[in-house]
C-alpha cells in the first residue's frame, strides 16, 4: 500500500555505471519535437521519449552499441519485417502495472487506464549528462486520478558506442488516498 510515500524504481542500465567522459560540446543533445523528445549521444539518435499518441508514454526506439535495436518496433511501426503482432501495449520502453487501484494501466483497451503525460520539470542537455524529469498522471478509465507519477531519465555521454542509462520513478498517491498495487503478472 502506498500512502502519501514515495515509491521510487530504478528500473535498468545497458552497461555498468562509471564516470562519464565529458565531451567540450553537448554530447548528450536533448530537442523537442511536438510529440517527443529527440535524444542523441555524439549526434547520433539513441531514443526518443514519446509522449503523445498512445496510452501511455514509453522510449523508442532504444539503440544500442553498434546502431542496433534493442526492443521490436510493433507496434510503433507496423510494416516492420519479420516481427510478431502480439501485445500491442509493448512499446518499446515503459513502465505500468497490471492492477493499481484494481485498474489495469498495463494493457490497451476501453477498460484500461492510461498514464497521460502532465509536464515537463526539466529537460537538460550536456556535454556529461542529459536529463529528463517529467509529471504524469495514470488516469482510470471513469476519468479518475488514480495517483500521479514524477520520471527521471539520465543519459550518460561514453565513449564510443556505450550506451548507459538510469530510468527512475516515483508514484505519488493522491491526498487522503490509498493506492494499492495489486498482485499480478503484469508490471
Amino acid at each position: 500500500m502506498l500512502r502519501k510515500a514515495l515509491l521510487s524504481i530504478l528500473v535498468c542500465c545497458f552497461a555498468s555505471f562509471v564516470q562519464p567522459v565529458a565531451r567540450g560540446a553537448d554530447a548528450v543533445t536533448i530537442t523537442e519535437q511536438p510529440d517527443s523528445l529527440r535524444i542523441e549521444i555524439n549526434g547520433k539518435l539513441f531514443t526518443e521519449y514519446c509522449f503523445v499518441g498512445a496510452p501511455h508514454v514509453y522510449f523508442y526506439p532504444l539503440i544500442g552499441p553498434g546502431g542496433v535495436h534493442m526492443t521490436r518496433h510493433f507496434p510503433m511501426k507496423t510494416d516492420a519485417p519479420n516481427e510478431d503482432r502480439d501485445h500491442q501495449h509493448h512499446r518499446s520502453l515503459w513502465f505500468s502495472h497490471g492492477a493499481v487501484n484494481g485498474v489495469d494501466f498495463w494493457s490497451e483497451g476501453s477498460k484500461a487506464g492510461k498514464i497521460v503525460h502532465d509536464k515537463f520539470l526539466e529537460i537538460k542537455s550536456g556535454e556529461a549528462v542529459g536529463l529528463i524529469r517529467s509529471a504524469d498522471k495514470w488516469i482510470a478509465p471513469s476519468g479518475e486520478v488514480i495517483c500521479t507519477d514524477e520520471r527521471t531519465f539520465r543519459v550518460y555521454a561514453r565513449p564510443g558506442a556505450e550506451r548507459v542509462f538510469d530510468f527512475e520513478i516515483t508514484l505519488k498517491a493522491p491526498a487522503e488516498k490509498d493506492v494499492v498495487l495489486g498482485d499480478t503478472r503484469d508490471g
